[in-house]
């Protein structure tokens, strides 16, 4: 099975200017722990749940820090790449590349750009018999 095949194109996607709390809720509206962060069309980085919850756990003020601050800042290409797949890869290449880098949603490229994400859960969902 490819990644295509379970990747989901409904992804929650964040101005890089926007606070925590407004990625907090549209996480929470979306039932999701990922976010892809965007600067107008280019992705400049992830954020998840983790980021989130280090910022709670140090006690700031969520609706006055800018995700840019907390994101893991990664673009598609370069020098500082984004943990991601194809959609073309098999689901067990998304598990390494998930092990390799210590992420649980990958970026899911196709010859356009961004397609999609694939998440652990989402990997769990397919082996489900």
């Amino acid at each position: 099975m490819k990644v295509k095949d379970i990747m989901r194109k409904d992804y929650v996607v964040v101005d890089c200017n926007a606070t925590l709390q407004d990625v907090l809720n549209k996480m929470v509206e979306n039932n999701t722990t990922f976010a892809v962060v965007k600067r107008g069309n280019i992705i400049c980085g992830v954020i998840t749940d983790r980021e989130i919850f280090s910022a709670i756990a140090s006690k700031k003020d969520l609706s006055k820090i800018k995700v840019e601050e907390f994101m893991n800042a990664c673009q598609l290409i370069g020098i500082n790449p984004c943990a991601q797949v194809s959609e073309e890869d098999s689901i067990e290449d998304a598990i390494k590349v998930m092990l390799l880098n210590g992420v649980d949603t990958l970026l899911v490229y196709g010859p356009t750009g961004l397609s999609g994400i694939v998440s652990s859960r989402d990997i769990l969902k397919a082996y489900k018999k």
